[in-house]
């Protein structure tokens, strides 16, 4: 549950504002920071992490103690892959549909823009503050600072707080009971990036959520 910590923040939520449609290819690489979390917790997470983006698409790839995860998120589809190389089934690429993303969270997410700015890795970002309550009674805040000049976040579909936004995230910051995590950037580099790097591996086999819940023995059972 802790190695996910980025994704139980961030991910299954849609886009709540209509966004405007902007390009950006490349990868941002950001700075990471966690609070709360016991030394042995720590010592899993990465204190980097780089995002590939290539128009509507985006791409991350993490290794947290000696366990890997990729996600593939595509906007113009509102779909993304988890890929998973460790189960019963082999390596699976877990489809998650934006249907998926609802059933997972009902919950809705307060986003409110502001007019405050900053400069991060030369670019000016705009800071928004979003939050929920999750299933347990807390309410989860996120401070985001946001550069609209940077790709659209129809790329980032399936991100939480971030997806509502006009513009990619050089700066994320979510604070969930005694946990805080913090994504700064510290690079943005443009290029480098290709439409095949976001094929899905050809020795990876698609399965739907339903599909997995079979799977996990939690298939949904007729009355």
């Amino acid at each position: 549950k802790t190695i996910f910590i980025l994704f139980a923040t961030l991910a299954f939520t849609v886009s709540a504002f209509s966004q405007k449609e902007k390009s950006f290819r490349g990868i941002i690489t950001y700075s990471t920071e966690y609070k709360g979390l016991s030394a042995a917790q720590a010592n899993v997470m990465p204190t980097e992490q780089e995002i590939k983006f290539y128009d509507n698409r985006c791409k991350l790839d993490m290794n947290m103690g000696g366990q890997s995860m990729t996600m593939l998120m595509f906007g113009d589809k509102k779909e993304m892959y988890q890929l998973i190389g460790f189960t019963p089934m082999g390596k699976i690429a877990l489809k998650i549909t934006e249907a998926d993303m609802k059933e997972m969270s009902e919950h809705k997410e307060d986003v409110k823009l502001t007019d405050e700015t900053k400069t991060i890795c030369g670019y000016t970002c705009k800071k928004a503050i979003a939050s929920h309550v999750n299933d347990a009674g807390e309410t989860i805040t996120s401070e985001i600072w946001y550069a609209p000049e940077l790709g659209s976040s129809a790329a980032m579909f399936g991100l939480k707080n971030v997806a509502a936004l006009d513009g990619l995230f050089l700066e994320f910051t979510s604070t969930e009971g005694a946990i805080t995590v913090k994504y700064v950037a510290k690079e943005v580099k443009k290029g480098k990036v290709k439409e095949t790097d976001f094929l899905l591996p050809s020795d990876y086999s698609v399965k739907t959520m339903e599909e997995l819940k079979q799977m996990m023995g939690g298939g949904s059972e007729e009355e």
